[in-house]
C-alpha cells in the first residue's frame, strides 16, 4: 500500500496515452492490485459477487432469448468492468490521504504538459483553418493523439472530459502560487478550446445540481465566486471565439426535438417498436451487449472499419444480433451516411443502453446508485467545496451517459474518477482523525 499512488499515476498515464486498448486493461490491473497486494477480501467478494450476478443474468437471458449472443455479453463484461471496480473499491483510509499528498505535484505536471500541448494543437489548427471554430477543437487531443492533424477517433472528447475532472480535483490545491494559477488557467483554456460543447454544458449542469443538493450546508463563498467567474468568462469568450459551434447547439437541439436525427428516432424506436417484438425488453432488457452498448456495436462487424470497409475481428462474432439488425443498424447507417452528424446525433448512448439491454430494472438500480453516492458525499464531514467537487464529478460522468456510450470507454473517465474516489477516501479519513483526535499524518 506504500506505493499505491503509483497505481493511480499509472492509470493517468494510460488515460493520456495513444494506446486506447490499454484503457480496457487498466481496470483489470487495478483489480489485480487490490486482490494480490492490498489483499482486500471485501473487494474480492464484491467483484466475485458482481461477476456471479452477471453470469447468472447472462444464463437467464440465454434462456429467454434463443438468439442471444454470448460473445457479446463477454465483451460487455470487459467494457463495463471499470464501473464494477470503482463501485467495489474498498475504503483506503490513511493510504488515500498519503496518496493524495504524493500525487499532487504529478497531477500539476500532467495538467501543465497536456494543457501546453493542447493549446499548441489548437493554435496550429487555427492558423491552418483561420479560427478556433467548428472542428478545430478536434485537434485538441493532448498526448492521446500527440500530432497536429486530428485523429477523429473521439480522442478530443476523452481529453476534454479528463482535463475537466482534473481541474475539479486540483481546485482545493489552488494556493497562493502564481505557477499553479497559470497552469490552472491553461487547463481551463484548453478545455474550452477542445470545443466539446456537450461536456461544457454537462459540467455546468453538474455544478448546478451539486450546489442544489448541498443547499443547507455552509456555502464556500470562494467556491461560488470562482465557479461563477469561470463560467461567466467562458460564456462571454466561447461565443466570440467559437460562434458557429454555439449556434450548432441550438440547431442540434431543434433536430432532436423534431426527430430529424438518428438519436431521437432511436429513442422513439426503443420505447415503441422494440417492446412489440420483445415484450419483456421494457422490464428486463435484451441482455448485455445485445443492442446499443459499445460492446454490442463492436461485435456487429461494422464498428472497426465502418459500413463501407467492415473489418472482422478475431474472437468476435462479427455479426449483428437480431434486434440490432432490425432496429439499430438502419439508424447507425443513417448516421454514418451524413458527414455533418456528430456524437449528438448518434443512435446510441449509455443511458439508452441501460434501458434497452437491462430494462427499467437496470434504470432504477442505476438511479438508486447515483442518489446513494450523492447522499454519501452529502453527509461527508468535509468542506463545502470538497463535497461540491466530488459530487460535481460524479454527476458529470452520469450526465455524459446521455451523449454517447461513455461509461464503456474507460479512457474517458476511469483514471480521473479514481482520483476523485481517492479524494473522497482522503477527506473521510481526515474527518475521522479530527473526530477521534488522531493525527492524519
Amino acid at each position: 500500500m506504500k506505493y499505491f499512488y503509483l497505481i493511480i499515476l499509472f492509470n493517468l498515464f494510460i488515460v493520456f496515452s495513444p494506446f486506447k486498448i490499454l484503457a480496457y486493461v487498466s481496470p483489470f490491473i487495478v483489480a489485480i492490485y487490490y486482490i494480490l497486494f492490498v489483499k482486500s477480501k471485501k473487494f474480492l467478494l464484491k467483484i466475485a459477487g458482481w461477476t456471479l450476478i452477471w453470469l447468472f443474468m447472462v444464463a437467464l437471458y440465454g434462456l429467454i432469448y434463443p438468439e442471444f449472443h454470448y460473445e457479446n455479453a463477454l465483451i460487455a463484461f470487459v467494457t463495463w468492468f471499470g464501473i464494477f471496480v470503482v463501485l467495489c473499491m474498498p475504503y483506503l483510509g490513511k493510504y488515500a490521504y498519503q496518496a493524495v499528498r504524493k500525487l499532487e505535484k504529478w497531477i500539476w505536471l500532467i495538467l501543465a504538459l497536456e494543457s501546453a500541448l493542447g493549446i499548441f494543437q489548437a493554435v496550429y489548427g487555427a492558423i491552418q483553418s483561420g479560427g478556433f471554430d467548428l472542428n478545430n477543437g478536434d485537434r485538441v487531443e493532448g498526448t492521446i493523439h500527440p500530432w497536429l492533424a486530428p485523429s477523429n477517433t473521439y480522442s478530443n472528447v476523452m481529453f476534454a472530459i479528463n482535463i475537466s475532472i482534473i481541474l475539479l480535483y486540483l481546485y482545493p490545491h489552488l494556493k497562493r502560487n502564481k505557477l499553479k494559477y497559470i497552469i490552472y488557467i491553461m487547463g481551463i483554456i484548453v478545455f474550452i478550446l477542445a470545443s466539446v460543447m456537450h461536456a461544457i454544458i454537462f459540467l455546468g449542469i453538474s455544478i448546478i445540481i451539486s450546489t442544489s443538493i448541498l443547499i443547507g450546508y455552509k456555502i464556500n463563498i470562494k467556491w461560488i465566486a470562482v465557479t461563477i467567474s469561470i463560467f461567466l468568462t467562458a460564456f462571454i469568450l466561447i461565443p466570440i471565439i467559437m460562434p458557429k459551434n454555439v449556434n450548432l447547439v441550438g440547431k442540434f437541439t431543434k433536430q432532436l426535438i423534431s426527430r430529424d436525427v438518428p438519436r431521437s428516432v432511436s429513442i422513439q424506436v426503443a420505447f415503441t417498436e422494440l417492446p412489440k417484438e420483445y415484450p419483456l425488453q421494457p422490464f428486463i432488457g435484451l441482455g448485455p451487449g445485445q443492442y446499443s452498448s459499445r460492446a454490442g456495436l463492436m461485435c456487429t462487424g461494422y464498428y472497426f472499419g465502418g459500413f463501407n470497409n467492415p473489418r472482422d475481428v478475431p474472437l468476435l462474432p462479427n455479426s449483428p444480433t437480431e434486434p440490432q439488425q432490425k432496429f439499430l443498424i438502419p439508424l447507425w447507417r443513417w448516421h454514418a451516411s451524413n458527414r455533418y452528424f456528430g456524437s449528438t446525433q448518434k443512435p446510441y448512448s449509455s443511458w439508452l443502453t441501460i434501458y434497452t439491454e437491462w430494462g427499467i430494472v437496470g434504470v432504477i438500480i442505476l438511479i438508486y446508485i447515483l442518489f446513494y453516492i450523492s447522499y454519501k458525499i452529502k453527509i461527508l464531514k468535509s468542506s463545502y467545496s470538497i463535497k461540491a467537487i466530488i459530487m460535481t464529478s460524479i454527476w458529470f460522468i452520469f450526465l455524459l451517459g446521455f451523449q454517447e456510450n461513455n461509461w464503456e470507454i474507460p479512457q474517458a473517465w476511469f483514471g480521473s474518477i479514481m482520483l476523485i474516489r481517492l479524494l473522497y477516501d482522503s477527506e473521510r479519513y481526515k474527518s475521522q482523525m479530527l473526530q477521534y483526535g488522531g493525527s492524519s499524518k
